[in-house]
């Protein structure tokens, strides 16, 4: 065979071949990884979104491509029957589906941010507006809730779920507005009133604040809780945020790489800061989320039908327990029946043992009662008998006090102790008339701005004067209520010279000291009358001694003696010459005393003047004044006479020992010319009327402003304190009836009344739907419990007990409102310090609290009873200083001397103290020091003198504001509060004098 010719053409065939051109080997192709995302905002922005994490994937692990693929709920479940997803990240309820569906598993929890905190958790918050009568989950029954769908996890199920707890069926008892995304339409749907109530998940409400489309205040959140660490508002249970999960064919080792990339993440990395979060932690814990879906039978755990079989097959055991649990309870049942009928029998027994006992321990305690009513009876009758006394105690101290003063003319003595009577006796009106032809004429009134009327009551005064005795009686006034009448005369040698009228209005079994019976007050009535007659008898004589002082005025010393040797000198004379001897006390000799006519008074110094009180030339000297106040007290009666039951208590035992010892010194010789008459229950006196000059004229009875220095109160800011702002910058002073209308009704420290008209008109400029503003501003603490805590009246009308906001320098006031769940926020607004007000000039020369120790000051202060800056902060100042004490002598009252001519206590309003000053009635007080920057701004005579920190207080001092919740009012009540932290309400403020607050101080905090 030739094999070479047959292997030549095989073997060019072979080269052919080897020589034509092969195609170049194909590069390995890069694995893709798909990542599902819900695009529940539209796949741009959740590509946009998410596409970051996926190019950082690519850089940490290296041979894969990483791609995002939006996807509805329908399309993740058509590519993962295809396995066309490797990875899906998706919200809670979502992933429990296809946990449930598709084996994923998660392997990371997506971190929120929010104020750079990060946030693995969130919730709904259910929300209304903050004028809405809704303030409990339970009051939305019936009402429009706004939510995104009824699958939405966030947007609806959670709320779904709080609701249910609360016992509203959502589905059935709620009118549902699905509203879909974005969740802002829901906010915006309650507060334009298209919605009642709205759920939106957390976040959004902080999210709408922070981009100014909400304002703050103008929600209120429902079902409020509070978790630790979470800061956003919530309604509900805490909840997961979203799941990265792989599927089941998904490599491990590639999923092992995804998890610690993820894990790995800095929160505050680049890629973090472009996905909106803060990195992602470990996977947690979606229990929660399978229980919801299960409790509302939502896919996957939608409800299907159960046959007898399957039941028996998954519950045999139970069932066969129950059967079990049925007939061991037929026995139990059989057994129960046996031992009733042995009870019944045994209960009847008892019950009739029973009645038998109830009836002996019903007369037992009615045995109880009687015997406990009666030791009540006893107890309130003592008490009574011994404020009684006190009281009595304390008017005779006062009048004392005011007899023996010798810098008050005669109708001022008498003006004050008029003030006194009225003051114990409790009366509205009291009445010293001086009769005229057997008819009363007006002398002096208490108090002395009433209208001048003589007498109170025609017919029972005319009474009085005729029998001259004590006329009491229960009569009507014009208006119809129940007045107490007490009519006193003066009785003077048979005949009625005045007569004291004593008036107030009373309730319904109301026990008053205006009562005859009571015989302590009718005693101190008929001392009081004994001296008026006396003080008569002290004018009678002045007179006289100045007639005589007129006749012998142009006499020689020589002649003079000569008249005095012929005349002789009476036993009772009140001056003795020089070298004799007193005829009745053994006085030594007195010496001659150029100044008083060689004359001198025994028992006192020697005159400055001659003759009459005013300095005139005469050569009798002035000793009336002195002896005067040494015989003021002679009166023929011990008080220590005194009928009342109860024994004289310790405290006022010293009152009336020194009272009698006073009393008692003269007691003879005054006997011999005045007495008591008890028969007419008067007073006898042997003397003339009461109220005439010398020479027997009647003087008219002059009203001078009383040595207490109370004024009318118009400076103190009477009618000004209440006054509604209408638009258009109209006020009405003084209309408390606004206070049940008004748009806007705020109840607030008085202190910063002059404040309020540039703040009010400012506010309703920036608001100008809001028209009427009613503003009361009084002492807070007469608001807190007389207006807000009970119903209180002002000028005899009736308050709304509901403002809409309260302020008040004591933030106590308003934790007690809240403990009474009438307020639960509050703010501080703004703050203030003490001073000194004295008069222009500082004539005293004061230069700092430390002399309000000194004894030449006359101080006038606010009382500790009602005004909170004395209350809380100027005593603390006095106790810090140590002056408490002497400035105060440890007393509390109001419109009182705290220390008699030296610490005056204003009655309701500091703001006295300024009219006090520049009338001369106090020479400084302690005041805030807006009220001595207003002071000046009104060109008043005053000037400040600082207290220097901390004495003044202005790191204690803060004014506290806050709504109430039962106010009618309060969308407009918060938009007032967001105004007082506004730059132009601050500076308003500080124009005035007023300390700025800082910005935490003005956000809204809980009342603890």
């Amino acid at each position: 065979m030739d094999y070479p010719a047959r292997i030549k053409p095989l073997f060019a065939m072979l080269l052919c071949l080897y020589l034509i051109p092969r195609p170049a080997t194909a590069a390995p192709a890069v694995p893709q990884v798909s990542i599902g995302v819900l695009a529940f905002n539209g796949e741009a922005r959740t590509k946009a979104r998410w596409e970051p994490l996926a190019r950082h994937l690519d850089a940490a692990i290296p041979g894969y491509r990483f791609g995002i693929v939006p996807l509805t709920h329908e399309g993740f479940r058509n590519r993962i029957r295809k396995g066309k997803l490797d990875f899906i990240l998706t919200n809670p309820a979502h992933y429990v589906r296809l946990e449930v569906d598709f084996g994923a598993t998660r392997i990371a929890t997506y971190r929120n941010r929010y104020r750079d905190r990060p946030l693995t958790r969130f919730g709904s918050v259910i929300f209304t507006r903050v004028d809405s009568p809704i303030r409990r989950l339970a009051k939305l029954k019936g009402r429009r809730l706004a939510a995104v769908n009824d699958e939405a996890f966030g947007g609806f199920l959670l709320a779904r779920k709080r609701l249910l707890d609360a016992g509203i069926d959502a589905l059935s008892e709620l009118r549902l507005m699905w509203l879909g995304f974005p969740q802002s339409e829901i906010v915006q749907a309650v507060l334009e009133g298209h919605a009642d109530a709205g759920t939106v998940r957390t976040g959004v409400l902080e999210e709408m604040i922070g981009d100014g489309r909400l304002q703050p205040g103008l929600i209120r959140v429902l079902g409020r809780r509070r978790a630790p660490g979470f800061p956003l508002l919530l309604s509900t249970r805490l909840y997961p945020k979203w799941a990265f999960a792989r599927l089941p064919h998904t490599d491990e080792d590639l999923a092992r790489q995804v998890t610690l990339t993820l894990l790995q993440i800095p929160r505050e990395s680049a890629v973090a800061m472009a996905t909106g979060g803060a990195g992602w932690t470990i996977p947690l814990g979606y229990s929660g989320v399978h229980a919801i879906l299960r409790a509302f039978q939502i896919e996957p755990y939608l409800p299907r039908p159960l046959t007898l079989a399957e039941l028996w097959r998954d519950h045999a055991g139970g069932l066969g327990l129950l059967s079990a649990a049925i007939l061991l309870a037929g026995v139990a049942i059989a057994y129960i029946l046996r031992i009733n009928r042995k009870l019944q029998t045994s209960q009847r027994d008892l019950t009739r043992h029973r009645d038998q006992l109830e009836q002996l321990v019903e007369q037992r305690a009615r045995e109880l009662i009687s015997t406990n009513e009666e030791l009540k009876r006893d107890i309130e009758s003592r008490i009574q008998y011994e404020e009684a006394l006190h009281g009595g105690c304390e008017c005779l101290q006062g009048i004392h006090a005011l007899i023996v003063r010798d810098d008050l003319t005669r109708t001022q003595r008498l003006q004050s102790i008029l003030d006194l009577l009225q003051q114990y006796f409790g009366a509205s009106q009291a009445l010293l008339s001086r009769v005229e032809n057997g008819a009363p004429v007006h002398c002096i009134a208490s108090p002395p701005l009433i209208p001048a009327l003589a007498p109170l009551d025609p017919v029972l005064a005319l009474q009085a004067i005729d029998t001259g005795k004590p006329v009491e009686q229960l009569r009507h006034a014009p208006d119809g209520r129940p007045q107490h009448y007490l009519a006193c005369p003066v009785v003077r040698q048979g005949q009625v010279a005045c007569v004291i009228e004593l008036i107030d209005a009373i309730r319904e079994g109301q026990v008053t000291r205006l009562d005859s019976a009571n015989t302590l007050g009718m005693r101190i009535l008929q001392l009081v009358a004994h001296w008026l007659a006396h003080e008569n008898d002290a004018q009678a004589r002045e007179a006289v001694r100045e007639q005589a002082a007129q006749r012998l005025s142009g006499l020689t010393p020589r002649e003079r003696e000569v008249l005095l040797e012929v005349a002789g000198r009476p036993q009772q004379a009140d001056c003795a010459t020089p070298g004799h001897q007193h005829q009745d006390r053994g006085t030594a000799p007195l010496q001659p005393d150029a100044q008083a006519g060689n004359r001198k008074c025994r028992g006192i110094d020697p005159p400055r003047h001659a003759g009459r009180a005013d300095g005139a030339g005469g050569l009798i000297p002035a000793c009336h004044r002195a002896q005067v106040q040494r015989q003021t007290f002679r009166i023929s009666y011990s008080i220590q006479t005194v009928e009342t039951k109860p024994r004289v208590s310790t405290k006022a035992q010293p009152v009336i020992t020194h009272i009698a010892a006073a009393t008692s010194a003269n007691q003879d010789e005054q006997a011999k010319t005045t007495s008591i008459d008890s028969d007419k229950g008067g007073f006898t006196h042997d003397d003339s009327h009461l109220g005439t000059r010398a020479g027997g004229r009647r003087g008219p009875c002059i009203r001078l402003p009383r040595p207490d220095g109370i004024r009318e109160k118009a400076d103190a800011g009477l009618g000004h304190d209440y006054r509604p702002f209408i638009t258009g910058g109209k006020i009405e002073y003084g209309k408390i009836g606004h206070s049940y209308t008004a748009d806007l009704v705020m109840y607030l420290a008085g202190n910063q009344f002059m404040v309020m008209e540039e703040l009010i008109q400012d506010f309703q400029k920036k608001n100008p739907d809001i028209k009427k503003i009613y503003v009361e501003t009084i002492p807070p603490g007469q608001i807190f419990k007389g207006q807000i805590l009970k119903q209180g009246e002002i000028n005899g009308q009736k308050t709304a007990q509901n403002p809409d906001i309260f302020a008040s320098i004591n933030l106590g006031h308003l934790k007690k409102l809240r403990k009474k769940n009438l307020m639960h926020d509050y703010m501080i607004y703004t703050h203030n310090k003490l001073e000194l007000m004295v008069a222009r000039g500082n004539p005293k020369g004061i230069k700092g609290p430390e002399d309000l120790g000194r004894d030449d000051l006359v101080q006038s202060h606010p009382n500790p009873l009602t005004e909170g800056i004395f209350k809380f902060y100027g005593s603390k100042m006095l106790k810090d200083l140590g002056l408490y004490e002497k400035v105060t002598g440890n007393k509390k009252c109001k419109s009182c001397w705290a220390i008699p001519g030296k610490t005056w206590f204003t009655s309701r309003h500091h703001r006295e103290t300024p009219y006090r000053i520049e009338h001369g009635e106090a020479d400084v007080g302690i005041v805030w020091t807006t009220e001595v920057q207003y002071a000046k701004s009104q060109n008043r005579p005053v000037e400040d003198v600082s207290i220097p920190a901390p004495y003044n207080m202005q790191h204690k001092v803060g004014y506290a504001i806050g709504a109430l919740s039962t106010g009618r009012n309060p969308y407009n009540a918060a938009r007032y509060l967001a105004y007082l932290g506004t730059p132009e309400a601050q500076a308003i403020y500080a124009k005035y004098g007023f300390l700025k607050a800082n910005d935490s101080e003005l956000k809204l905090k809980p009342l603890q």
